[in-house]
């Protein structure tokens, strides 16, 4: 995945890799071999195939005729192999588990199924690397894991994806390592914990009219994070991306833990993390609490919530489905009341 703020430098990068713009320096390198890409075109034909958010499609040509654009299957003398390409569009459509007509013209057709021409558009080059750029915005949750299920195929055949999106659930979705970008450098993991536990706290430990840095006294603050966090690491002004997951973890938690919060929001703060460390979590949670500070959990883990939360909320749609506390604060009531939106959904239905 690649994400970062708007301006961050994404889609310059993907313009790079592409062929659109030319590096101002560095080097484009695919399988330890350095490329010389002139065009978008160079790009294609070495396996790097972009699917952009804005379409760029032709309104008036058929699907067909959009989807192998550039790279039109042909025969003897040069003549169009036009049934061979309405069938192999119809293959991808069903790798997709979409129902469209290759004939049809892409100017009548939703703009959800004009961003699902523009993915077919995509894989019909069979590509090494595909890039998606923000290209899951059109599309309903369904078309989205019809969409991720095509590519995670593609990756077990060995093909790369690179993820641009907003949407940091469909991130977790789907990704397995993720690139933070801001003003064109990548940014939370190759500085040191140090750095990181005491980012937000910067202007507490500036000196003088030239903001002098205190180190001494950073490096007690520091400390005491640690010891209070019992962030594990082997050395002095280590790198955070060479901590366990657990200890990622931590250090993004202790980062706000002297900034005077009042209310600390938590979404999904166990995932992924080993049982001792999440036992850490919950009771550094546990103490922040009962030092009258206010802690709210988005979760899925049913477990999770039954053990840390005073009071638990069922949402459904945007809306509070049931308020669980005191002795209604069970499993039975929770999965109740969590299957009781869905059931109450399907019967509407």
């Amino acid at each position: 995945a690649l994400v970062g703020e708007n301006g961050a430098g994404k889609s310059t990068l993907i313009n790079i890799v592409s062929g659109v713009f030319p590096a101002d320096s560095g080097t484009v390198e695919l399988r330890g071999e350095q490329l010389t890409l002139g065009n978008p075109h160079d790009a294609l034909r070495r396996g790097i195939a972009v699917v952009h958010q804005e379409l760029t499609l032709f309104g008036h040509l058929t699907i067909w005729e959009n989807i192998f654009a550039g790279h039109e299957v042909r025969g003897p003398a040069g003549r169009l192999r036009r049934q061979r390409m309405i069938r192999q569009s119809e293959e991808l459509f069903k790798r997709l588990g979409i129902d469209l007509d290759p004939g049809a013209r892409v100017q009548h057709l939703s703009l959800a199924d004009q961003q699902m021409v523009e993915i077919a558009k995509g894989l019909s080059w069979d590509p090494t690397i595909l890039i998606l750029d923000e290209a899951t915005s059109a599309l309903d949750t369904t078309r989205v894991e019809r969409v991720f299920e095509t590519v995670g195929r593609l990756n077990e055949h060995g093909a790369s994806l690179i993820f641009v999106s907003h949407r940091l659930r469909e991130v977790f979705a789907i990704a397995n390592q993720a690139v933070v970008l801001k003003d064109g450098q990548v940014v939370f993991l190759p500085h040191p914990v140090e750095f990181n536990l005491t980012i937000v706290l910067l202007r507490h430990f500036l000196a003088g009219l030239l903001g002098a840095l205190r180190f001494r006294q950073e490096e007690r603050a520091v400390a005491d994070m640690r010891r209070r966090l019992r962030i594990r690491q082997t050395q002095w002004h280590q790198p955070v991306e060479s901590l366990s997951g657990g200890n990622q973890q931590k250090v993004v938690l202790g980062k706000w833990m002297e900034t005077g919060f009042e209310l600390l929001l938590m979404d999904e703060p166990t995932r992924g993390i080993d049982v001792e460390t999440k036992a850490e979590v919950y009771r550094l949670l546990r103490d922040l609490s009962e030092g009258g500070k206010a802690i709210l959990v988005a979760s899925t883990d049913t477990t999770e919530l039954l053990g840390l939360c005073d009071r638990i909320y069922v949402l459904y749609e945007g809306r509070i489905q049931r308020e669980l506390y005191g002795q209604d604060l069970t499993e039975y009531n929770l999965t109740h009341a969590t299957m009781g939106a869905a059931s109450a959904e399907a019967g509407n239905a």
